[in-house]
């Protein structure tokens, strides 16, 4: 039997469409003459599936919906880090550390962490040290009283820290702005102590 472009195969009685049926003059389907002449029609099948192929692939194009084709123009660009040191925005990127991603600052050099966000330059971390000590005197007395010393050659006393007793230094030691340097071995090493985590003297 043949309707239009749909043909019945006269071996397993199915319908099927006219694409189906490999010769026009013969009434079986692909399979069944393969099955009854044991040839296997490789081109007829090759033809067969890229007709499928470009059918499917119009389709997919016609369904496709316009929010799908045009780009979104609503995604959110990421917020534009800076400095927390300087607070400048020429920032680059200085590889990851433990997972998070790190900074450097291209205006004044500091270094930081996306996880902390603070730079971790010492420049930057004095201020968090000053609240960590708690100061009993005023640093410019304290820097006064190491410096008279210091140029006196006279033996310096102080309390670093969470000392309980003074820490006595006679001799072999200098003072600058920001440390006191003290001698410790013959290979010419010092032990630095910080002045702004001096509690008192």
């Amino acid at each position: 039997m043949q309707d239009g472009t749909r043909r019945s195969c006269d071996n397993c009685n199915k319908i099927f469409e006219s694409k189906y049926f490999p010769y026009k003059s013969k009434p079986y389907c692909l399979e069944c003459y393969e099955k009854i002449t044991g040839r296997t029609l490789h081109k007829f099948r090759s033809e067969l599936n890229t007709a499928k192929t470009s059918a499917n692939s119009n389709k997919t194009k016609k369904d496709k919906t316009p929010s799908q084709t045009v780009k979104r123009s609503n995604t959110s660009k990421p917020a534009k880090v800076k400095c927390p040191t300087c607070g400048s925005g020429r920032v680059e990127k200085k590889g990851k550390r433990y997972g998070k991603q790190r900074y450097v600052c291209k205006n004044c050099r500091k270094n930081w962490s996306e996880a902390t966000y603070s730079s971790s330059s010492y420049t930057a971390t004095s201020s968090k040290i000053n609240e960590e000590v708690a100061r009993e005197m005023p640093i410019e007395k304290i820097r006064k009283y190491l410096k008279d010393k210091y140029l006196n050659i006279e033996p310096i006393e102080f309390y670093y820290r969470d000392d309980k007793k003074p820490r006595k230094i006679h001799s072999d030691y200098h003072v600058d702005n920001t440390y006191v340097h003290v001698h410790s071995d013959s290979r010419g090493h010092y032990i630095k102590f910080r002045i702004d985590r001096i509690r008192k003297i």
